[in-house]
């Protein structure tokens, strides 16, 4: 009987296991899509005040929400009853599922912004090409306020279409210049060397086979070419929200024309297709919808050269001779050439005198001191010259 008992028990236990868990269940999505979203801004009525019209930019989580809501056709409920003194808007229901009344444990809507919670309110978080905002329905940390996604009951992604890539890759560049033909004047040919933007967008058009169109239109006035388009992609007429090529070296936007930018190995030259700021007219490439991107190899040949060119080098080295201490001892009996630079002249200030002493004592002369009489020798002739004086006088 106890046997048959643990059995069954065994049984309901592994039942029980199998079972779906109603805690942590993932969330439902209400929807997971991309949208792209294009430069400048656009009019929003909340729904709280439809008398009131606010000018959001696209490329913010409301601007996403927005249109994705244009795209899928859920219901948004968006209020600005706070925004005079926050300056954004509040998200009150999405798809009908509304903030619960709050408690410490009530749900409500929260952004993230690639799985991180957003710093500031609806419309005031700003995002590029390639972000994903989410929003979560869950409740939230009664003391830090962050969102507890596990136990969120629906979920909203959007993805904002990423850049699309033209080319990503490397080019070789050798030294010296090519010749040079615009699209737009086909009679015109320009001597370039291969060590600029323009050389490594040549070289790589060369190797991936896409299309350039390239202008010498001011060329006489700015001394540089214009990108018109790349691989098909031509510039928007200007307006500003218009999207043109930009170009950028190493993540800086460059500071020259096309062809007066020099490069050095290991640089990366990427050229996006996207608006610019119209005060500062710096590229805005979180909108950028096409980019190619060049890394620059530049000919083994030319690094390292002592003449300081773009493949860099170490310039000239001054080489300085050691001598011995022996060598040093020993003064040179002919005046020093000049091949003798690392040598130390002897010091002009010294006693000459103690240059021609010889480097051993003379023997003959050591002898000499050594026949000389000591003070003992002296004081013993002087004691016998007094005796002898002594002996002759007693005699007389």
């Amino acid at each position: 009987m106890g046997r048959k008992i643990w059995v069954i028990c065994i049984i309901i236990l592994g039942m029980m296991m199998g079972m779906p868990s109603m805690v942590g269940a993932a969330p439902s999505v209400i929807w997971d899509g991309e949208v792209e979203l294009p430069s400048g801004t656009f009019d929003f009525v909340p729904t709280n005040n439809q008398s009131a019209s606010y000018g959001i930019n696209n490329f913010t989580d409301l601007g996403a929400l927005v249109a994705a809501n244009q795209s899928a056709g859920f219901s948004i409920n968006i209020s600005d009853e706070w925004y005079a003194s926050l300056g954004s808007f509040w998200i009150n229901g999405i798809n009908g599922t509304n903030n619960e009344p709050w408690t410490p444990t009530s749900k409500s809507w929260s952004i993230l912004i690639n799985d991180v919670p957003a710093s500031e309110g609806l419309n005031k978080n700003t995002l590029k090409n390639g972000d994903v905002v989410s929003f979560w329905f869950c409740p939230t940390n009664s003391t830090t306020f962050e969102p507890i996604i596990d136990e969120a009951t629906y979920v909203l992604n959007i993805t904002l279409k990423p850049t699309t890539v033209i080319w990503d890759g490397e080019v070789e560049l050798p030294s010296g210049t090519f010749d040079f033909v615009p699209t737009n004047n086909q009679s015109a040919s320009y001597g370039i060397n291969n060590f600029t933007d323009l050389g490594a967008l040549v070289a790589a058009n060369q190797s991936a086979g896409f299309s350039i169109n390239i202008s010498d239109e001011w060329y006489a006035s700015l001394g540089s070419f214009w990108i018109n388009g790349i691989n098909g992609t031509n510039n928007e007429p200007w307006t500003p929200t218009s999207k043109s090529w930009s170009i950028l070296i190493n993540d800086v936007p460059a500071s020259e024309g096309l062809s007066k930018n020099t490069l050095k190995n290991g640089d990366v030259v990427s050229f996006w297709f996207c608006p610019t700021n119209s005060t500062t007219f710096e590229p805005i490439i979180g909108e950028a919808t096409y980019v190619l991107n060049i890394s620059a190899v530049i000919e083994s040949s030319t690094r390292g050269s002592s003449s300081g060119g773009s493949g860099g080098g170490t310039g000239h080295a001054t080489i300085v001779k050691l001598v011995d201490e022996e060598e040093q001892t020993v003064a040179p009996e002919e005046p020093q050439s000049e091949e003798d630079e690392g040598q130390v002249a002897p010091d002009e200030d010294a006693d000459t005198d103690s240059a021609e002493q010889p480097d051993t004592p003379d023997a003959e002369t050591e002898e000499d001191k050594n026949d000389l009489p000591g003070f003992e020798g002296i004081v013993a002739v002087f004691g016998l010259l007094l005796s002898s004086i002594f002996i002759m006088k007693r005699r007389v």
